[in-house]
């Protein structure tokens, strides 16, 4: 993997200078003159805001809202997953046991902005199926209910959105810096490091899972067992009572 030289990350945090600049403008405009802002100013930015994140996704921008974060986003029927899993297939086959048992799921995408598209924090894309308008709600009832996902999730009162206003410079942004392919090389090169360091240092092993089964930016690590702490919830409980505040 090729390093970053220094001339070539100045730019870089200039341009990430930028968003935190243009979002603190924005978060002013709207704490200044907050009238203005959320009758004529904000719905122009987060309109062109969801064109580009649709097109960022893949998909149409009247199926696609903002939510503040994945957690927002989700409410996911309960899979419990027997681990290590060997292979790709059997995370495929819970997936569908669990379907046939609840026939009434409505699948959504759903990923988090703040992260590697460098937003602000508490901005996150909740795509809809355009079959499923009418079933997704946002958890705060507006204005604009019963208007559609846009406006039932776009126009929430008085609240911050200057995190989703920030979405075409940071897409901008990201796609500067080399987009995914670039972001999850340096990444990864990074965390194999770590995981390396740990391993060496404590005696640690991976964990049994293939490698194609890795998240981009986690590993799984076996701690040793440290004498007086199990790993058991029972263990674990008496280990670390209750504490009542």
């Amino acid at each position: 993997m090729q390093e970053v030289s220094k001339d070539r990350r100045q730019p870089l945090e200039k341009r990430r200078l930028i968003i935190t600049e243009y979002n603190d403008q924005n978060l002013e405009k709207m704490n200044s003159h907050p009238d203005k802002w959320f009758r004529r100013e904000v719905e122009p930015l987060y309109r062109e805001a969801t064109k580009v994140a649709a097109e960022f996704v893949g998909c149409d921008s009247q199926d696609l809202v903002f939510v503040q974060n994945v957690t927002t986003g989700l409410n996911l029927a309960y899979v419990e997953f027997n681990i290590p899993m060997e292979n790709e297939d059997q995370v495929v086959e819970r997936y569908r046991e669990a379907i046939k048992v609840h026939r009434n799921i409505k699948m959504v995408v759903i990923g988090n902005l703040h992260k590697w598209v460098f937003t602000p924090r508490g901005c996150a894309f909740l795509y809809i199926n355009r079959k499923y308008h009418d079933w997704i709600k946002p958890l705060v009832t507006s204005h604009n209910y019963q208007r559609g996902p846009y406006w039932e999730f776009g126009y929430q009162g008085t609240r911050d959105d200057t995190p989703y206003t920030v979405v075409p410079k940071a897409v901008e942004f990201y796609n500067k810096m080399g987009g995914l392919s670039r972001i999850r090389e340096y990444n990864s090169s990074l965390l194999d490091k770590a995981v390396e360091m740990l391993c060496s240092s404590f005696d640690l092993r991976r964990f049994p899972i293939p490698k194609s089964m890795e998240a981009p930016y986690m590993r799984l690590l076996i701690l040793p067992k440290v004498p007086g702490y199990g790993t058991t919830e029972v263990s674990i409980e008496r280990s670390f009572p209750p504490r009542s505040f």
